[in-house]
């Protein structure tokens, strides 16, 4: 198993009373099956905009994390499903 981060950027912009934090991912995952000599491999996307009223790296952190993980298991459940 391998992969590529191929994009994985992240912005905050506040305005008045909210923060507006936007998150786009790619990436490929490769997945090897050596009983068959293959390699497999999957793309994802992932664009997210999430509002917060009070900023917060944590909450910037956790939206991060979310989009990471959802990523992975688009993939895996693309690849092997």
């Amino acid at each position: 198993m391998g992969g590529e981060i191929n994009r994985f950027w992240s912005r905050a912009e506040s305005k008045v009373g909210r923060t507006i934090v936007r998150t786009e991912l790619d990436l490929t995952i490769y997945l090897g099956k050596p009983e068959e000599g293959k390699v497999l491999s999957q793309s994802v996307e992932i664009d997210r905009e999430v509002t917060q009223i009070i900023f917060s790296s944590d909450k910037i952190e956790k939206t991060l994390n979310e989009s990471l993980s959802e990523a992975i298991e688009s993939a895996f459940a693309k690849l092997l499903g």
